[in-house]
């Protein structure tokens, strides 16, 4: 089969590849208009449209700011949640607790 392609020219192999690329294009998008339509009459057999199907639920959104549990010297704030910020890592690192800038 693919002998042939050892014979061809470079106009006619890009020729090829064009016609090839297009019947590519044409299949895919055969399939996807039959997969929608298979995929449209099982959501209409449950009362559903394709976007009750699909569609991401609602993300629940934050509760906001989280008040701080901690500050620094510098006045610097940090709600204990996560991993400690560097000033608070370098100040336990020079033997203060924690506790010290607790609120």
């Amino acid at each position: 089969m693919f002998e042939a392609l050892k014979d061809m020219g470079a106009e006619e192999l890009s020729e090829l590849i064009r016609a090839a690329e297009a019947e590519r294009q044409a299949k895919l998008d055969e399939a996807r208009r039959q997969l929608k339509a298979e995929f449209e009459e099982r959501a209409a057999k449950l009362n559903l449209t394709v976007d009750d199907v699909i569609r991401e639920p609602e993300r629940q959104r934050s509760g906001g700011k989280v008040a701080p549990k901690y500050r620094g010297p510098g006045g610097e704030e940090w709600s204990g949640r996560g991993k400690p910020p560097k000033w608070l890592v370098a100040l336990e690192g020079s033997g203060h607790s924690r506790d010290d800038f607790k609120l």
